[in-house]
């Protein structure tokens, strides 16, 4: 008997979704967490254990990394892995999102990022999170934010990082984001 932890290519078992078969504005059943990154290795080191934690709560968790980078070490901690610029293509694509995570150098670098962090602040949407330094916007309020990541997750963040082939501190069991709100 093969098991599958935290990884899913759907309750068919049908190929993994690309921007083409996944529609941001499709409602799932499930609650919908997506990260915004500039490459797995980042991913992975800042919010690995999050994304595995969420996954493993029954969460619809979602990576979008330029080309799919990386994709086995985001697959590890429970993440599809979706074309970044494809997805960005799509018109509303972090509409319906319950929680978007967001790389404080992309949130600069990329209007089209920008935008959809900028809509749903001015919509009132509270789970929106920026990671990796920088800051917000003068007009936005930032508050910094810790997850506690469980055991489980700490050895999938472990093999995902080792996954990259990058350097991993097994002893850090929090992962830091700032929460994101617009002032009113």
């Amino acid at each position: 008997m093969t098991v599958r932890l935290a990884v899913s290519d759907g309750p068919t078992g049908t190929a993994a979704p690309t921007s083409q078969n996944w529609s941001p504005r499709r409602r799932p059943l499930r609650n919908r967490a997506v990260i915004v990154t500039p490459s797995a290795a980042d991913a992975v080191l800042r919010l690995g254990g999050w994304l595995f934690d969420r996954s493993t709560a029954g969460w619809e968790t979602i990576a979008l990394a330029p080309g799919g980078d990386g994709a086995r070490a985001l697959q590890i901690v429970g993440a599809k892995v979706l074309d970044l610029d494809e997805t960005l293509r799509l018109p509303d694509w972090a509409a319906d999102v319950d929680e978007l995570a967001v790389c404080a150098g992309l949130y600069s670098a990329d209007l089209r990022v920008r935008d959809a962090v900028r809509t749903r602040l001015d919509r009132g949407t509270e789970a929106t999170y920026l990671w990796g330094g920088a800051s917000l916007e003068p007009e936005g309020d930032a508050a910094l934010t810790r997850h506690r990541v469980s055991r489980a997750g700490l050895a999938f963040k472990r093999r995902a990082v080792e996954a990259t082939g990058a350097g991993y501190d097994p002893t850090v069991g929090e992962e830091l984001f700032w929460s994101a709100s617009r002032r009113r």
